[in-house]
Order: structure tokens, then sequence, then C-alpha cells
């Protein structure tokens, strides 16, 4: 028999009566996972008691701790929630959507049950609300002995008896020498402990907490107004009109959601993530996929097999932070929002972009000369592109140039029509189309700030930041932006595009490379695509046997001017006309002699050594084409 939550609403008042508290403590060591067995074992006459009765006993059986002489320990924040382990997989069953139904009847199917998970979450799993003052190192005596403390000082400040006095000195002393033992072995167990990984999460802490700052624009003295000039701001145009399906129904080639995938996806998720509207934790669904597996797959699959992204899985939190070194703070362009989004709703993306991915390798979705947001490729492979092919084109007597671009806001300026467009064209299934254009559409975000209103409001953002899908659906959107260059190569990381082109002489270079600008500005206009115009940056290579200057010719964009560079800053990475690591590496190292200098003031006499090797240790986080060149150039710090 399948039970809804709602049958599980009982309260433990409805049978403690019959079974005193002693009786059920003993009745704990016979619970088994299967409801049925537990029915018959607490039947004292052999006649199974209801299935309502035994489930709710065998949800209140589970919460009662293991018999002890002493008093039950407090329930600790962050605790693994005690219902998992027991909870039957049947109360979390419930009907699928109808065979056809309309887009707000589906809706209305999934915001049901999902509020229901939540409602199930919120109360049965302790929540944590840390202080932004609260100590790691920190224990039950200390707040004793702090209450003894004030008490002290309180009877002395009113008494002012002698022996008041000394009782007030010696509650202080007792106070301090307990706080200094604790906090002492919490830090050096701390530093002791650090990684080549966690060290530069201890470099922020030298620096102390950064104050906050929050939006104050000097023509807005309401939450709302303020509200709105940052959504002006950064959403500045109104979003689309789309026209929804009337009515959805299965898909006929959408293939099942499998536990595995959904358990993949919860892999790659980090458990430290910021959750979205919900206030649900990767960290609780991963335990609660581990408990029921069925839970999420029989969530998630219905929106996949109907290709419809239900509208309470598009709502963000948007976080309204300042952007350091700015000289004022009175207008929207000294803060930046980061977007939280539905956990869920990012599980369910992970999914269908590792799905994408495959596709888009096997029906050709993506370009070739396109190294970013796909599985086995990174900047290593970006970077080493262009390094190999600055080195092979000098060899048939060419000079060589790069010009490097940035295409301006490319994910808020993806279309959905065009992308499914495209998908639709490269014979993708249509489930996963109509998925996508659903996922594209009618966003909302909710900007939070001190005294934000907290209200939802739509936004004009296509392809939303954070989303593990995003940039994927980004680089199939603008996989024809790719010329063809007949001695030169275009490659791109995701939204960094880099022109490289070979002739005669640097002049014509310059050129070639105003021309296949406007080439790609003729390709990405009509898909709602620009570059930015003041990042790009030009750089000359010589020839190994060249010895003369390198040449000053500039390249115009659009009515600006600009001349070539002696480094460029390309994913992380430095590259010089000679491609010598050394500049690159000379600017890592000083980051990391900062680095140092600044853990240096944590460090304990016997842990410096290590902080010194955690700082500067190896391998470094480098990705550049030649690592046989830094052993011979790395100074000692």
């Amino acid at each position: 028999m399948c039970l809804s939550v709602a049958t599980l609403s009982l309260t433990s008042q409805d049978f403690t009566h019959a079974f005193p508290l002693h009786t059920m403590q003993g009745l704990r060591s016979s619970i088994s996972l299967s409801p049925t067995a537990f029915c018959f074992r607490l039947s004292p006459s052999g006649t199974p008691l209801s299935p309502q009765l035994a489930l709710t006993m065998f949800r209140y059986l589970s919460r009662l701790s293991p018999p002890c002489s002493g008093p039950h320990p407090p329930l600790l924040t962050g605790q693994k929630p005690i219902w998992l382990a027991f909870y039957p997989s049947s109360i979390l069953w419930w009907p699928p959507p109808p065979a056809v139904c309309s887009s707000s009847a589906f809706e209305d199917w999934f915001d049901t049950h999902a509020g229901r998970v939540k409602t199930l979450f919120t109360t049965n799993t302790p929540v944590s609300r840390p202080s932004p003052r609260s100590k790691p190192w920190w224990f039950p005596l200390l707040s004793h002995l702090r209450s003894a403390l004030y008490t002290a000082s309180r009877t002395y400040k009113s008494s002012r008896d002698p022996y008041d006095q000394s009782a007030q000195r010696s509650a202080r002393c007792s106070y301090f020498s307990a706080i200094k033992k604790p906090k002492f072995a919490y830090w050096s167990s701390y530093l002791s402990s650090l990684t080549p990984f966690s060290v530069w999460e201890a470099k922020k802490l030298p620096l102390g907490r950064q104050g906050t700052r929050f939006p104050s624009f000097p023509y807005y003295d309401t939450p709302e107004g303020i509200n709105t000039a940052l959504l002006t701001h950064f959403f500045s145009s109104a979003p689309p009109p789309t026209n929804a399906p009337l009515t959805l129904s299965p898909y006929s080639d959408y293939f099942p959601l499998s536990q595995g995938e959904v358990a993949h996806a919860l892999s790659k998720s980090s458990n430290t993530s910021a959750p979205g509207p919900n206030t649900i934790s990767y960290d609780v669904w991963k335990r609660v996929h581990q408990s029921c597996p069925a839970l999420l797959t029989s969530l998630l699959s219905p929106l996949l097999q109907y290709g419809h992204h239900p509208s309470s899985l598009k709502k963000a939190n948007g976080i309204v932070l300042d952007k350091l070194g700015k000289a004022s703070y009175d207008t929207p362009a000294s803060f930046r929002v980061i977007v939280l989004l539905e956990t869920l709703s990012k599980i369910l993306e992970r999914v269908t972009g590792s799905c994408l991915s495959l596709l888009a390798r096997h029906v050709g979705l993506l370009h070739p000369h396109q190294t970013g947001s796909l599985p086995g490729l990174s900047t290593f492979d970006a970077t080493s592109t262009i390094s190999y092919e600055v080195r092979l084109l000098p060899r048939l007597g060419s000079k060589v140039s790069s010009l490097f671009l940035d295409v301006k806001g490319g994910f808020d300026n993806v279309d959905p029509g065009q992308l499914t467009s495209a998908l639709q064209a490269k014979g993708a299934h249509k489930y996963l189309t109509a998925w996508v254009g659903s996922f594209l559409t009618n966003r909302m975000c909710k900007f939070l700030f001190q005294g934000s209103p907290r209200i939802f409001s739509p936004v004009a953002v296509r392809t939303p930041q954070g989303s593990p899908i995003s940039p994927l659906l980004f680089v199939i959107y603008i996989s024809p932006l790719y010329p063809v260059i007949t001695k030169g190569i275009v490659i791109s990381y995701v939204d960094d595009v880099v022109v490289t082109v070979s002739s005669s002489s640097h002049r014509r270079n310059v050129q070639l490379l105003q021309g296949h600008f406007h080439s790609l500005c003729r390709i990405a206009v009509p898909r709602g695509l620009t570059f930015s115009i003041p990042k790009p940056d030009l750089i000359h290579w010589p020839t190994p046997q060249e010895r003369s200057p390198l040449s000053k010719a500039g390249v115009r964009l659009d009515d600006l001017y600009f001349s070539p560079k002696d480094k460029v800053r390309w994913l992380g990475y430095w590259f010089t006309p000679s491609l010598s690591p050394n500049a690159h590496f000379s600017k890592r190292l000083s980051l990391a002699q900062g680095a140092l200098a600044t853990i240096k003031r944590l460090s304990l006499p016997r842990v410096k050594a290590f902080l010194h090797i955690s700082a500067t240790g190896w391998p470094p986080p480098f990705s550049p084409p030649s690592f046989y060149m830094m052993r011979t150039y790395i100074p000692p710090l």
C-alpha cells in the first residue's frame, strides 16, 4: 500500500497513551526496515496493526535514542537527519502527472509534491544558523564560566565587599585561562593540518573580516527604489514575451532517467555551495538519495519526459555585494550580484548537461576549435594550442599575429528560438529541445541586501549565471562563430576568442585581423552577440631568427586604435612575444610570496616550514605549455 506524506502527519500523542515510553524504547530494538514486518512484531495478539498507525509508530520509534542511564543528549546542528535511516520509501511515492495536461496543471503537480518533500525536510532536518561572531573553539564550559564571571562582577559592583572583589578576580582568571587553552590548541591543530589547497583559506584570516557595504544611491531613498535601480542596471532589457505550449504530453523519444545519473550529478556538486530560495543544500540531497534513491528520480524524471522546466525552479536569489577598490559606492556599477539557483534545478541541469554534451559531440553541435565547458578539455588545452600554432606557422616563412577578443555579455544574449532551432536541425532529441526552450525563458530573481523588499521580479536572463548547463548551451549557440582562415586559426574558450593569422609581414596581419573581426561581427550580430571593444589585445610573434625590434603596427576596431602589447594575459596565463614562461612564473611567484608573507603572520614556530611548502609546493596552479622550463627558473623564496 502506497501512502503519501500527508498520511504520516499524525503525532506521537495518538498512541503514546497506549504504549508507555519504556515500552517504546524496549521495542526500538525490534525495528526492521520493513514496515509490514514491524506491524506483526508490535501486535500482541498476532493481528497486524493498521498501516497508518504502524508507520506512525515506526517514525516515532526512530526518533527515540537508545536506553541510557543519563539524560538524552541534545541534537547537534549539522548532525545527520534522524529520519533518513528509517523512513520507508513507500511514503515518498506520488502519482505521475496526467498523460495530457496544461502547463499550469503540470506545474501544480510538481509544486505540490516538491512542497511536500521540502516540508518533510524542514521539519526533520537540523537547521544551521551560524553567527558571524561564533568561535569554532568554544565549548559549553566557557558559557558557564562567563556566566559566573558576569554574576561575580555584578555582585561586587553592588556590594563593594573585598571578598566579592576577590571572587570576581578569581572568576575572571578562571574564564580567560579556560579560553586561552582551547583557543591555542584549536589554531595550532588548524595550522598544522593545512594542505596545499586549504592554506589559501588560512590566508584570509590575517586580512580580517571586511565590512559589508549596502546599496545607497542618491536618487533612491526607499528599498523598492534601490531594488528597481539594481534591476535596471543588471537586467537592462525587459524579458521578451514567450509562448508557452497550451498542453504538455510525454515525448516518445524520452530515455528514462536512472538513479545512477542522479548519483553522478550529486557527486559533482559541492556541499559548500550556497542553496537557492528553497534553502535545501546539496548535503541534504545526497543523504536523501542514499536513503531513498527513487525520490529524486521520480520527481525529476517527468520534467524531462514532458520537456518542461517548472517556474518554481527558475527562481533565484541575487546576493548584492560591493566591488573592492571603488572610489565611491553611490551607483549600481559599484556592486555585483551573485546568483544562487535552486539546488534541485541544478541537479537536473547537471544530468541534462552530461547527456547533451555527449549528443553535441556526436551530432556536430560543437565546433572542434572550442575548448571550454567540455569534458576532458581545459585552459591548458587552449593555451597549448595557441603556443603550438604560433611555433608552427613561422616555419612556413610567415609572420604571425594574434588578436584576443571577448564576447560581451554572451550568456545573457542567447536566443532560445535560435538555440532550439539549431538543436532541431542537428537531430537532437525532442524532449531535450523542448526542455532547453523551457529552461531559458520566464526566469525570476530576488535581490537580497539589507532592507531589500525580497520580491521576485522577472528578468531578461537566458542562460543563468552559476548554472551547470549554461556554458554548454552557450558554446553550442556560438558554434557558427568561426570564420575559415587559410593561414591561421580561431580558438575559443567559452566566450574568449583568439584569432591568429600569418602572412609575409605584421602590417599585412593587421589588415587580415581587421577583416576577420568584421566577419565575426557579421556572424555575431544576427545572433544578438557583440564583442567588448575596450578589451581586445594584440600581440605580434617574432620568428626565432628575427633580431629586429618588434613591429609597432596596431589594429583599428570600430574607430578605436589598439597597439601591440609586450605581455597579454589570457585564461590566467601570461603570453610574451618570445613565448617564454618567465613572465608568467615571475608574476605567479610574486603573488605566492605575498600570500606566504600574509600566512606567516598566523604561523607558529613549528609549523612555519610546513606553511612555506604549502604555499609554494609542487605542482603550482599554473597552465603554461612549457612546464620543463619551470624547474630552472623558480628562484628561492
